[in-house]
């Protein structure tokens, strides 16, 4: 992992032509504040509608804005291991690595969800998988908004130390032990 680069993002493991020469993801990433990550989301601001309205991929915008500005400006890109940073693309094409994480052998730091279509099967993937972290039966815990309502009618516990939301919805012990 080089923390030394100015962008930082998930693999999308697309390879075609329209993604070259990054094939980053846009669903989870980091950026770095400085000059050139502000000329990268600048020239986003300005243009990206436009271009996103033309080419209707967001992500083959930002990719291309990324080019731009690591060849012009030197912006330092890196592309996080997919093993350890697995998407949606390795849930569907990378089967010994999801048998690997639903037996608990192998955790991710993070999977997200990419390549798939809506929110009911990304649900539907991470429960397969064994990383869906929300209870089934809590309205509070399906939706933004509950989630939102229910954080704003407790607000007081937050005083001490616990996170309303979080200790009422994850149920991510239950699934791997606490370090």
């Amino acid at each position: 992992l080089d923390l030394n680069q100015d962008v930082i993002f998930m693999d999308d493991g697309q390879k075609s032509p329209r993604y070259t020469p990054f094939y980053v993801n846009s669903g989870f990433y980091f950026v770095r504040h400085n000059l050139r990550t502000l000329y990268l989301f600048e020239k986003m601001m300005k243009c990206g509608a436009s271009e996103i309205e033309r080419s209707h991929s967001h992500q083959q915008v930002l990719i291309r804005h990324i080019a731009e500005s690591h060849h012009l400006y030197g912006l330092g890109v890196h592309l996080l291991d997919s093993d350890l940073f697995p998407s949606g693309q390795t849930y569907h094409e990378n089967k010994p690595l999801v048998k690997k994480i639903q037996a608990k052998t192998y955790r991710p730091y993070v999977f997200h969800m990419c390549w798939t279509d809506n929110r009911e099967n990304k649900v539907l993937y991470f429960k397969d998988v064994g990383l869906w972290y929300l209870p089934d039966n809590e309205d509070v815990c399906s939706k933004g908004s509950a989630m939102l309502s229910y954080h704003n009618q407790n607000k007081g516990d937050e005083s001490a130390g616990k996170s309303v939301v979080r200790d009422k919805c994850c149920m991510r012990d239950r699934y791997w032990p606490t370090e």
